[in-house]
This record gives C-alpha cells, structure tokens and sequence, in this order.
C-alpha cells in the first residue's frame, strides 16, 4: 500500500517538481543498474469516500448545517529506487478530487462546483547504517518529505504529537480522505534506532502549513515493547526557533498580557474589559506587558494493551481486543487568561479494537477528552496574527449559539473489511474535529461539529496494489 500523507499542498510548481523527481529516480536507478541499484514496483493506490453530514453548525454564515453529502476520491502512487543494500529514495505523488461544503455558502456558482488538485506527497531519501535482523538498525536516517506515524493503533482520533498546536490550544483530524487519516506530512531530518522491542527517533522538521512558518521544532519520539504491552513517549519543543521571532511571538497589542502593580496579570483583552466596565482595582497600573507565543513544548505518552493474543485462537482477527490510549500535554508553561490550568491543555484519548468474530477485519470504537474552554479555531493565529485563542462572540442573528464546552468529548467509529486482496471497505462515523472547506479550498477556522448530537458517516472503497 503507498504511503500517504493526510496533508498535502497543491501546485503547478509541485506537480513539476515531482516530475522532475521521477525522471531523477528512473535515470538514477537505471545509470546505476550495475552496482546493484533498481527501481522497486510502482505502488498505487485509488480511494473513493462517499456520506454525509448528518448535523453540524456553520460559524461562517451562523447557522445549522444538516444532511451535507461528502463526496471525495483520491489517487496516490510511490515510487521506491533501492539506490544499495542500505540506500534508497522514495517519491510519491497524488490528486484529489472533493467537493466544498457546506453547499449553500451563496451564489457563487464556484463555490459548489468540483474540485481537483495534484500534491507531492512524499520526496525523502533513507540511509541506513548498522543493519540487524527482522528490520533491526542502529541507525537509519531521513531526509526530505515523508509520511510520518508514529502510533499504529490511531484510526481517526490520536496521533497528536504532529496534529496539534502549542499554544493557541487546538487540535486536527482528517484530511483529503477522512478514513486513514490519523498522520502527519513532514519535512526535515530523521535519525531512528530501533533494537528488538526498542525504537526511537529524533525529528528535526520545518513548519510549513500552518504558522509560524519556517519555524524548526524538535521531537524525540521513544516506543517500547514488552509482549502484550506497549508503551510509548515524546517530547517536543515546538518552534524553537523562527528565523524572524516576532512571527513565533507576535508583538501586537492584542497578543498581549500586562503585570499590574497589585501583582496580578491578565490579557490587554480582559485588562481593556475590566477598565471600561471601571472594575479595575483601584490603584492598579501596569507594570510590564508580555506576549502570548506559539513557543513552547509538548509531552505525549502512549500505551497499548493486546488481550487478543493472550486468547488467540481462529475465531479473532489480528488486532481484536487490544485497548490503546494516548495522552498529551500542549504548552508546559501557563499563561494568564488564557492558559492558567494545564488540564484545560491536556488530550486525553482511548480505543478498543472490539471483536467481531472475523465477521469484518476491524471495528474500533475511540473517545477523546478536552475540557479546552474555547473554540478549537484557528482564527487567533490564522486570522488575527495572535497565538492567544480568538473567543469568539455570539453570532449575529443566532440566539442560541453553540456552547464552546459542548464540545469536551469527541467520538469515532471504524469498521473494515477486506474484500479481497488489494480491496478494502471501510466505514467511519465521528464527532471528530472535521473542518469544512471554504471557497479557496482551504480549512476553515472553526470546527465543523461542536455539539455532541453532530456528526457524520462516511464509506471508503480502497483499491491498493
């Protein structure tokens, strides 16, 4: 099955590059045939997801959007050269073919006709040194753009190391595809190690699809495995360095917070607040001003319980029976107004793999907890230059507004069956954090289902071979 990235960047420019890159492959691995170096079959593979919507809330035009269809296909191809025993290079590429929703976002006949784009989706090269059995290596090193995941048991929820934000507090799933989505694009360095039971990797990457753009973090991602248990660990410090601070650490008045003289701090928003309703303490003037920053560090761990192999037998699948959960800290430091109790920053998730008696191949079940007190939206940095959280005012119109704490828990529901070889169908329903699409085919700010009673259910034919 190809590798495949849930996000991806579209553009002429790209689809030539990747062009070039195949030829560079192929000329490469035939200039080179006679010192052992070949290309390896062509990987490909083809996705069509079709479903709806059933309820959700649009904060773009402010209203109740339900029975929304979804409709996307993709194709994606890898190509691997084995450029020697321990060398190779990978190039894929892939298109997508997808559908704006909501539908009524005007009369703009643009905004509900089809969509198709092209995306390089991996470009990356593997060194590996100190080879041992069964994939065993002292160190293998990556370099370029690669598909990186690093818990296997995540379906749709999870995997937050690379599908979060520090600071404001926001989480991601989904993608092009909404069903295998659970992983990350990534561009920069790797160097793992991975001894038996043992794995651990190094990540040097750039930010390149949200901001600060540019910025460098650094992740050391750890995995040990003991029988039936598996435990896992990372450590992140999310853009450490920008090559212009200012766009880590905005220095606009509204990305702000003030120490008063009574000691006290809290936000230029809340300061402003407080002294137009005259409820400041009397006396109080400001001593300092800091700024909120999209700096900081993240702390994940993991672990996974099979029970299924201690049963074994034929009557379960592969995977049945095994209880997973995953946690992560955004942001170590608290910051005031905004960023006061780490629990409020704290990602809790849990799946089981439930048995079905080899009726299907999977069926999983996944909650997540966040008790975030503001919108997971990404308007703050995206549309207000600011890594403090946007709190967002009633809409207009709309007298009963969706509550931002209805949205603590999420939910997801996967089955798969494997037809035959190559061809699988798989069937998914969430509550996750889908964004819809705007006119520009970009991401909205807001989170598309913020109520537990919205949802929506998709079904993904995959053909791979």
């Amino acid at each position: 099955m190809p590798r495949r990235t849930h996000q991806a960047v579209f553009s002429l420019p790209t689809c030539l590059l990747a062009g070039l890159l195949t030829g560079w492959l192929a000329m490469a691995a035939a200039g080179r045939a006679e010192d052992g170096a070949s290309l390896a079959p062509l990987r490909f593979q083809a996705t069509w997801e079709a479903g709806q919507i059933e309820q959700a809330f649009y904060y773009g035009q402010s209203q109740k959007v339900d029975k929304e269809l979804i409709n996307h296909a993709t194709v994606w191809t890898l190509q691997e050269a084995r450029l020697g025993d321990h060398a190779k290079a990978f190039m894929g590429i892939g298109g997508g073919y997808f559908f704006v929703f909501p539908r009524n976002l005007g009369s703009n006949p643009y905004s509900m006709s089809k969509r198709s784009a092209f995306a390089l989706s991996d470009a990356h090269g593997e060194f590996e040194f100190m080879a041992g059995n069964e994939g065993d290596h002292g160190l293998l090193l990556k370099a370029g753009i690669f598909p990186y995941k690093y818990n296997p048991d995540a379906k749709d929820l999870g995997e937050y190391l690379y599908r979060t934000w520090t600071y404001p507090t926001i989480v991601t799933t989904g993608g092009l595809n909404l069903v295998g989505s659970a992983g990350a694009q990534l561009s920069g360095l790797s160097a793992g190690t991975r001894l038996g039971g043992f794995s651990n990797e190094v990540l040097l990457t750039v930010q390149t699809d949200r901001p600060p753009v540019l910025s460098l973090s650094l992740a050391d991602v750890a995995m040990y495995r003991l029988g039936i248990l598996d435990i896992g660990a990372g450590f992140m410090f999310d853009n450490f360095y920008n090559p212009d601070p200012k766009q880590a650490t905005p220095k606009s008045p509204v990305n702000a917070f003030y120490t008063l003289s009574d000691g006290s701090k809290m936000s230029a928003r809340k300061y402003a607040d407080l002294q137009s309703q005259a409820l400041l303490p009397a006396g109080a003037v400001i001593n300092d001003t800091g700024y909120y920053t999209m700096v900081g560090q993240k702390v994940m761990l993991r672990a996974a319980l099979d029970f299924g192999r201690m049963f074994g037998g034929d009557a379960l699948s592969p995977g049945d029976l095994r209880l997973y959960g995953e946690a992560i800290l955004l942001g170590l430091k608290d910051y005031p107004t905004y960023y006061e109790k780490m629990m409020d920053r704290t990602i809790l998730m849990a799946g089981l793999n439930l048995p079905t008696f080899r009726l299907v191949d999977l069926l999983s079940v996944e909650v997540e907890h966040c008790s975030n007190p503001f919108n997971n939206s990404t308007r703050g940095p995206l549309g207000e230059g600011m890594a403090a959280p946007h709190v967002e005012m009633p809409p207009e119109g709309f007298p009963n507004p969706p509550k931002v704490d209805g949205d603590d828990w999420k939910w997801a529901v996967n089955l798969r069956k494997n037809v035959y070889p190559g061809f699988a169908v798989n069937l998914q329903a969430a509550n996750d954090h889908m964004k819809m699409l705007d006119v520009y085919s970009t991401p909205d700010f807001y989170d598309f289902l913020i109520r537990p009673n919205h949802w929506y259910w998709v079904v993904n034919l995959s053909y791979s071979m």
